[in-house]
């Protein structure tokens, strides 16, 4: 019989645990830069778990990115602010963020133009979907020269609750996600299958 090495095997509670210590540790440098931080140990663990959504490398950038911009040492919410900058800076760069609500409304404009109402529009994102199917397709494809204007004014409105709507999802699906728990994995799980149900 072959003495084979016990596998490991790692529990949620195990990986969280030593992914705190990762944020932990990105983040005491960062402490000596500012003088006047006065987190301890029990608001650097804190930390550790409102940040556990992010990727270690998206935290290390916010950090850098804030020590350049930042007075004092960084609120949770700005540290996420600043990863979701420069996420989205990269993004751009790689042509997968968002379009803007300018932008967003050329490609409506253009699927009408290419695609009429009798074949599938193209999409470039789900926002930009929602927001035609909100609006309506059959509105866009008949608006008349003097009701452009009104009609872009409105389209980008609803898009840009649309585009608000879903990062509100998100934050709240980050924030869930912070809490490790199984809780808030059922929570999930339970949102995840109304979605598949609505067909969202």
């Amino acid at each position: 019989m072959k003495n084979e090495p016990e596998m490991i095997v790692f529990e949620d509670s195990d990986i969280a645990k030593i992914k705190g210590a990762q944020i932990i540790k990105v983040l005491t440098p960062y402490m000596a830069v500012f003088p006047n931080c006065k987190i301890d140990a029990t608001g650097l663990l804190l930390y550790s778990k409102a940040l556990m959504p992010l990727r270690i490398q998206d935290l290390e950038a916010a950090m850098v990115k804030l020590l350049q911009t930042c007075k004092f040492f960084p609120s949770v919410a700005e540290i996420f602010e600043a990863a979701d900058s420069v996420n989205g800076y990269v993004e751009a760069i790689n042509g997968s963020r968002l379009p803007t609500p300018a932008e967003a409304w050329a490609e409506a404009m253009r699927n009408v133009r290419e695609f009429s109402l009798y074949r599938p529009w193209v999409y470039s994102c789900p926002e930009v979907e929602k927001t035609v199917e909100q609006f309506g397709r059959y509105e866009l494809a008949m608006l008349e020269a003097k009701d452009v204007n009104i009609a872009r004014a409105q389209f980008m409105r609803i898009y840009e609750s649309v585009v608000s709507r879903s990062r509100g999802d998100w934050e709240n699906r980050r924030a869930l996600e912070a809490l490790n728990n199984s809780n808030a994995h059922l929570l999930l799980q339970r949102i995840d299958a109304v979605k598949q149900i609505e067909g969202v």
